[in-house]
């Protein structure tokens, strides 16, 4: 099976302002088509967008166009109330300032889902998560 690759926001938005070299190689490789990400990933870069007045959402909108969105799923969501419970089981803070948080916790569960390997730059969010394959940028 190909490797599939989910990005995080992080990675998106630094792709987006040009400062993520790695992903257009990663792109020029394997094509847009290849290329996974979340609808929460979706989201958070919209809201990003919309909170800086004036912004031009074309480039986000035509990213977007290329890449595969994956949804949340209910299968995920159990998926990602069962990461959380764990983590918090274990004596790790999830949300309210933690890491992970709620958002990274259903990222990682759809990234399981569709075994996905997750692209980010942040890795203190999403280290914690059992089973979760990760590239860090």
């Amino acid at each position: 099976m190909t490797r599939r690759f989910l990005l995080d926001t992080d990675v998106i938005s630094l792709y987006l302002k040009g400062h993520m070299p790695r992903l257009s190689d990663l792109i020029k490789k394997l094509g847009y088509g290849q290329l996974y990400t979340t609808s929460i990933n979706v989201h958070e870069l919209w809201r990003g967008l919309f909170k800086r007045k004036g912004s031009n959402t074309s480039p986000l909108a035509l990213f977007l166009e290329g890449v595969i969105i994956l949804p949340l799923s209910g299968y995920s969501a159990r998926s990602a109330a069962r990461i959380t419970q764990d983590l918090r089981d274990h004596g790790k803070p999830v949300g309210s300032g933690g890491f992970p948080g709620e958002a990274d916790c259903l990222i990682a569960a759809i990234a399981l889902e569709h075994e996905c390997t997750l692209v980010t730059r942040n890795e203190k969010h999403f280290r914690p998560i059992p089973n979760l394959p990760l590239e860090i940028w």
